[in-house]
């Protein structure tokens, strides 16, 4: 015996531990550079708005989630399945494909007193797109960010043919001598 053991003897129960114990902690590394691996990829990837916003969604009262088509009337009730991103939404593609062209180019909702034309896709930041025939993509404020902006003393706009993220800056209005 050696006089560090202190009476302890190896047996098999203490190789069983000792290996659930490492096997444990392999698991547990693993994992944390794993982790570690995809927050450095996402944040030069510039995701990081994106996690960020589809967070903050979930964290929304189901109130909050109501999909645009129950807007317009389309459906009594329905939940956004996708944080707001009209894109990956069959549902919406398939309701856009079957309108009418005039019903697309005329039809504005009058929700709470403020103008939403259909023909639009929303952000949460009160902007909105408008694909245009030709290719380009057209964007302003909606009702409700323009109520809020007023009208603005500068707009500053990216250079023609920059490309925007989705979620991400469009253009900066200022009022006031502050950015809005």
């Amino acid at each position: 015996m050696f006089p560090w053991n202190y009476g302890f003897h190896w047996g098999a129960g203490s190789y069983i531990f000792l290996g659930a114990f490492y096997t444990v902690l392999v698991v547990v590394v693993t994992t944390l550079i794993g982790a570690l691996l995809r927050a450095r990829r996402d944040l030069r990837g510039n995701a990081s708005e994106s996690i960020r916003w589809h967070n903050d969604f979930h964290d929304l009262p189901a109130a909050d989630r109501v999909c645009r088509h129950v807007l317009t009337g389309e459906f009594k009730q329905r939940e956004c399945p996708h944080a707001f991103d009209c894109r990956q939404c069959q549902t919406h593609a398939q309701l856009t494909e079957h309108r009418p062209a005039a019903y697309s180019d005329a039809v504005e909702a009058d929700i709470f007193g403020m103008s939403f034309p259909v023909d639009r896709f929303y952000h949460r930041g009160h902007t909105w797109a408008h694909p245009e025939t030709d290719g380009t993509v057209t964007i302003g404020l909606d009702d409700l960010g323009a109520r809020l902006l007023g009208a603005p003393d500068e707009v500053i706009l990216p250079e023609p043919g920059a490309q925007l993220r989705a979620n991400g800056p469009a253009f900066r209005g200022w009022r006031s001598g502050r950015t809005r």
